[in-house]
């Protein structure tokens, strides 16, 4: 199987992008490619993905993230083979072959087994347990205000220091891109005990290292 991952330049998508595609490669064999779509027009991305290489042919596209939607559909139907949205769309999903979307992004007293929609478990993503490496620390990832959270900076902060004051051992947090400006310097002067990692100073895969130590 020849999977090819549209990106939008957003890791967090493309980590969802990489967990399908790791796994089915894991049972089916075959290879894995990125197309990165990020910077571009719209017009820009549908023409890197159709005069794209077809060697090795792609049997499956495979994206996540609101701008790869158009290219994603332009690339089934030029190269006649399938795609799979990892996330809800804006656009119907009967524009692809398979969505999976979150549960909690669902209806939850709705029945999708004769759907092309497949409710997962949170979000997907590559990472695999890994039981020889020795679990020292507690991670902690934050997110940021959204069309379906607010945020309050003092609730947030009291809820760290709880966490804090309650956890034996090394406490290491990052943000995400959703955290709000300014948010990572007033962690650390409200709970010092907290070792912060801005988002911006992180490099690609360091989510997955931290987890693979964290107890918690």
């Amino acid at each position: 199987m020849n999977i090819r991952i549209l990106s939008d330049g957003k890791q967090g998508h493309l980590n969802q992008s990489l967990g399908l595609a790791q796994a089915l490669i894991s049972k089916a064999g075959g290879t894995v490619e990125t197309v990165d779509l990020q910077g571009l027009s719209l017009l820009g991305k549908i023409r890197k993905v159709v005069t794209g290489s077809d060697i090795p042919r792609p049997d499956l596209f495979i994206s996540a993230g609101h701008a790869t939607h158009i290219p994603l559909i332009c690339a089934r139907h030029h190269f006649k083979t399938r795609a799979i949205l990892c996330m809800k769309p804006t656009l119907p999903c009967s524009f692809f072959d398979l969505c999976l979307i979150p549960r909690h992004d669902l209806d939850s007293g709705r029945d999708y087994t004769d759907t092309n929609i497949f409710p997962t478990q949170g979000a997907l993503h590559p990472m695999r347990p890994d039981t020889s490496v020795p679990k020292y620390t507690t991670l902690i990832l934050i997110g940021g205000p959204s069309k379906d959270f607010d945020w309050d900076d003092e609730s947030m902060l009291n809820q760290l220091a709880s966490i804090s004051i309650h956890t034996p051992g090394h406490l290491v947090l990052t943000t995400s891109r959703r955290t709000p400006d300014g948010f990572a310097e007033k962690i650390r002067t409200a709970v010092p005990e907290l070792t912060v990692v801005p988002v911006e100073e992180t490099r690609p895969g360091w989510v997955a290292r931290h987890l693979a130590h964290a107890s918690a």
